[in-house]
């Protein structure tokens, strides 16, 4: 089961275009985007443990296989362990007694584990900052020359 996610490969597409246009100003604004968004994501990840079970559990990090992800990792651990997070094996980690418990409810687009309990208990969750996907989406756009 997944507990955290910062929907990394949604940087995916705008790090493509920007190579492609070779503006580094930009791509330094999405590694940075990427960096606030991870920590964002970790810290609701660990609030909304501590709603669902009442305290934190270990965690399973989804990561996707992209290339500006790729770039990123270095970052990202570097983030992971400011935060206090330290690396275990999948099965050390889903051996904790969480993992056994049912949440008897999906969520129609998936989500992380917690969040499963949340809406199976109809928990209320934290507040958060959401990611910046108009930006992404617009970033590295190629300008559209009007006809004379």
């Amino acid at each position: 089961e997944v507990t955290l996610t910062s929907q990394d490969d949604d940087w995916s597409d705008a790090y493509n275009r920007c190579v492609a246009k070779g503006d580094t100003t930009s791509i330094a604004w999405l590694r940075q985007s990427y960096l606030e968004n991870a920590a964002e994501f970790l810290r609701l990840g660990r609030e909304e443990e501590r709603i669902a079970f009442g305290h934190e559990i270990p965690n399973v990090l989804l990561l996707h296989a992209t290339d500006f992800t790729t770039l990123m990792l270095p970052d990202l651990l570097h983030l992971l362990r400011e935060e206090g997070f330290r690396f275990q094996s999948l099965a050390k980690v889903e051996s904790n007694p969480a993992y056994a418990l049912d949440a008897h409810t999906g969520l129609p687009e998936g989500g992380p584990f917690p969040n499963l309990f949340m809406n199976s208990r109809h928990l209320k969750y934290p507040a958060f900052k959401p990611e910046p996907v108009k930006e992404l989406d617009a970033v590295c756009r190629q300008e559209v020359l009007a006809a004379p």
